[in-house]
């Protein structure tokens, strides 16, 4: 797959995001079931650059990542880490418009080729 789309797993997990040759890449958010979450940019499939990961418990690491591991963490509450906090959360808003997208397209393909199927409820059934 090439572009934007989203890729939910049996156990939970779901990306939303940018892909190229199959692999997340660029910016994507990658949501866990117990509540972890990584919102940032990707590489080859990797968490790479720009990420934000956030654990149910709200602790946050902001900072550089590659290879899915953090290796440069921002300091909190500075003016540089509020700065990149706004630019991630402005990549969130713009893949989330950009997913909405798909949706209604899949929407309408659905209405158009599969009347009978709901669109929620195919998701649902793919997820289990």
């Amino acid at each position: 797959m090439n572009g934007y789309g989203i890729f939910f797993w049996k156990d939970g997990r779901v990306f939303k995001g940018n892909y190229k040759e199959d692999k997340k890449n660029e910016f994507g958010i990658y949501l866990k079931p117990e509540g972890k979450k990584y919102e940032g940019y990707w590489k080859n499939g990797s968490q790479s650059s720009l990420g934000r990961y956030r654990k149910k418990d709200g602790t946050v690491k902001l900072g550089i990542w590659n290879d899915n591991n953090i290796i440069e963490q921002y300091t909190p509450n500075t003016e540089f880490y509020n700065m990149k906090n706004v630019e991630i959360d402005g990549n969130i808003k713009e893949t989330n418009i950009k997913i909405d997208e798909i949706i209604n397209q899949m929407r309408a393909i659905f209405i158009i080729y599969l009347p009978n199927t709901d669109l929620d409820d195919f998701i649902k059934l793919e997820d289990k």
